[in-house]
């Protein structure tokens, strides 16, 4: 490569020039290559005959060509992410404070009323997978910077929106602070038409970068999106649709879970909501919905969170006036029940599935849960009674709150047995139905007939808390005095390991498996029906 001191020791040296523009260019310095062109023209041309002429013929080519990189270059904003001292109210970079008092207001007054969506320590200073970073003595030297930069370090982005006929682009380059060279290239590109987006990466040609290890560049085009939506994430969406910026974090959350980075698809999800929040996008519970959808999905590590966000959700209108929803109450109550289950909170978790089929009302059909959100929650009810007792008759589960909750469940099975209710559904419910022929001779004789005995259930649920559908249950019943068998011994030890890896299992398995498959906030069968 010639240097600048050698062009400059003979002015005649046409050639040198165009090596010197190519050399710039491979480090992005094109406002140099430009000055180089420009010298490269002003040479003198009265020797060097037709050579000379090939020569100024390719450096006005490469003057066009560097013109519209620099033209491209100027559409480009230029950002240094830092690594934050406190955690944010919301992610996205805006300072609510100061640009937005009310929406300010409004979060302070949740938090301090125990919301579970604003409290929550998820918002993280740097994404999920900056906990894998290594020591850097286990890289290269020449790879050393990027991995700091990356996960724990300064890191400066360049980047753009580009609206076309065929969708809506967002290229973001990755810089070492002081390199003229990203390591890293990064391009979204969300189809309207296909009503789905797409992201693809690229690494400049060169060692230094080459020689990160896979799992770093796999893991480097989510770390760079992560760390550029936590600052810049509301700036970008005043350049995007919704719809936009929905497709684009719905391709990014998927593609995690694809890699089994569950934490970081729920920290893609939050940084959505947060947005949308933040951007004033409507449809923000849906969004807040999804990321619930992934917390209790996510190894069954987020529960009692996801149960807690959806009940949020179910108690308040929307999560700000204004904002819009896909899931009814019914279904986000019956969504709150199946996670609260999962923590292993039955008593939240039947207090849920209630308030779910109290808000079908009485003019409801026992149909394939399938297809029907009050039989689904109502089969979710009754498995969750179902695994309680498994849970006392093998010791686990005895406290008072246990007991109670199995009388309660009692009550339940004999009524809809009484009524042919579990026996019509079909499957899982047949089994369900054989526990009813010890139960319904405890009921008080009115109850006990089946023109009476779904009425009196339905009569239950109506009740306005669940401390009054617990009481009129347990007013059914002839003498509350009921005991319960529970095993002993060898039969014991064997049923609490069955117990716990079944509840474990189903937990984790199946809730990876319907993530894997694509997650919806439109009602999804397997997600209510499951035997969990």
């Amino acid at each position: 490569m010639p240097s600048d001191d050698s062009v400059a020791a003979d002015p005649t040296f046409t050639r040198g020039y165009i090596h010197l523009v190519r050399a710039y260019q491979r480090l992005w310095r094109f406002d140099d290559a430009r000055e180089a062109i420009r010298a490269g023209l002003e040479t003198d041309n009265s020797w060097f005959g037709g050579r000379r002429s090939e020569d100024i013929e390719c450096l006005k080519k490469m003057m066009s060509r560097v013109d519209e990189k620099i033209r491209d270059r100027a559409l480009y904003r230029e950002d240094l992410l830092t690594v934050p001292t406190e955690r944010p109210i919301l992610f996205g970079g805006v300072d609510i404070e100061s640009e937005n008092p009310r929406l300010f207001k409004q979060i302070q007054e949740r938090r301090a009323n125990g919301s579970a969506y604003f409290n929550m320590t998820e918002r993280s200073l740097l994404p999920p997978l900056c906990k894998k970073h290594r020591d850097l003595s286990d890289y290269a030297p020449g790879v050393r910077p990027v991995i700091k930069a990356l996960y724990t370090g300064n890191l400066l982005v360049k980047w753009r929106v580009v609206a076309q006929a065929a969708g809506t682009l967002l290229t973001i380059e990755a810089y070492i602070p002081g390199d003229t060279v990203p390591f890293l290239m990064y391009t979204h590109i969300v189809s309207e038409q296909q009503r789905m987006g797409r992201y693809f990466d690229s690494i400049p040609e060169d060692p230094k970068y080459e020689a990160l290890p896979l799992d770093e560049k796999d893991w480097a085009s989510l770390i760079i999106m992560q760390r550029f939506l936590r600052q810049k994430g509301c700036e970008a969406a005043g350049l995007l649709s919704e719809n936009a910026c929905y497709r684009m974090i719905d391709t990014i959350s998927g593609h995690c879970i694809q890699m089994k980075l569950y934490k970081d698809a729920c920290d893609f999800r939050l940084l959505l909501a947060d947005i949308s929040i933040a951007a004033g996008f409507d449809w923000i519970d849906t969004h807040v919905i999804y990321l619930a959808e992934n917390l209790y999905q996510e190894a069954a590590k987020k529960n009692k969170l996801a149960a807690a966000i959806y009940s949020e959700l179910a108690s308040n209108d929307s999560i700000f006036d204004g904002a819009g929803r896909r899931g009814g109450q019914s279904l986000i109550h019956g969504y709150a029940g199946l996670a609260y289950k999962r923590a292993g909170d039955y008593v939240n978790s039947e207090a849920q599935y209630i308030a779910a089929i109290r808000f079908e009302g009485k003019e409801w059909e026992f149909t394939d849960p399938a297809e029907n959100n009050a039989s689904n929650s109502l089969r979710n009810l009754l498995f969750m009674y179902d695994a309680v007792c498994q849970g006392y008759g093998c010791g686990l589960l005895t406290s008072d709150e246990d007991v109670h909750l199995m009388k309660v469940g009692c009550v339940v099975f004999a009524l809809l047995g009484r009524a042919k209710i579990i026996r019509v559904s079909g499957g899982s419910f047949r089994d369900m139905a054989i526990s009813t022929v010890r139960t319904w001779k405890m009921l008080k004789p009115k109850f006990a007939k089946e023109r009476n005995a779904l009425n009196a259930f339905l009569d239950a649920c109506a009740k306005p808390d669940i401390d009054s559908y617990q009481m009129t249950l347990l007013s059914y019943l002839k003498r509350e005095d009921i005991t319960f068998p529970m095993l002993t011994g060898k039969q014991k030890k064997a049923a609490q390991k069955d117990f716990i890896s079944s509840n474990q299992w189903a937990s984790k398995t199946v809730a990876r498996e319907h993530l894997d498959n694509g997650n919806f906030v439109l009602f999804d069968s397997r997600i209510g029906c499951a035997n969990w």
